[in-house]
């Protein structure tokens, strides 16, 4: 226990004692001394080889592992310091621009550019605003996640007429 005695005289005596792990036998099979050889030999697997997944879950991006790094109940310092920096707010949003912008991608990726350009009439520079404008609208979620390129194309062409008339003004 650290006294009032111990912080005013500058000095804290720490005794430190040695714990001995001691292991009953060690085995070492065919080692050359090289750690980059000896490694090269060993035999493993990877377990995704064989349809065994690691984990179910899609990896954190790099903001969720800031947000989750500076939430811990573990941290209270760190989710203090995320409050009054605003931090854990940039990074919310940061996430949810990062998940609006991979939906956005993925319609480029059902529905060619010569749509957008040859049917919408839309110059090729105006594809993307025009996407993140649609991304706007409440259904345009579960419209992208139902990876139906035909139902996208029907929504794209409903929305081309008030996206003309939003530029206008």
């Amino acid at each position: 226990m650290v006294t009032s005695e111990i912080l005013s005289s500058g000095l804290l005596g720490i005794e430190l004692q040695k714990d001995l792990t001691e292991l009953d036998e060690v085995r070492l099979h065919q080692l050359s001394g090289n750690l980059g050889n000896d490694i090269e030999g060993i035999e493993t697997y990877d377990p995704r080889i064989i349809g065994f997944a690691l984990s179910d879950k899609e990896p954190l991006s790099i903001e969720e592992r800031k947000l989750v790094a500076i939430s811990s109940p573990d941290d209270p310092v760190g989710m203090l310091y995320g409050i009054i920096s605003g931090q854990r707010k940039m990074f919310k949003k940061a996430i949810k621009n990062n998940k609006l912008t991979a939906l956005v991608y993925k319609i480029r990726e059902f529905v060619p550019d010569e749509y957008f350009t040859g049917t919408l009439l839309l110059p090729e520079n105006k594809i993307m605003d025009f996407l993140y404008y649609c991304s706007l609208k409440p259904n345009f979620k579960e419209l992208v996640n139902k990876n139906d390129p035909l139902v996208l194309i029907e929504f794209l062409k409903g929305m081309i007429a008030e996206y003309n008339e939003f530029i206008k003004a």
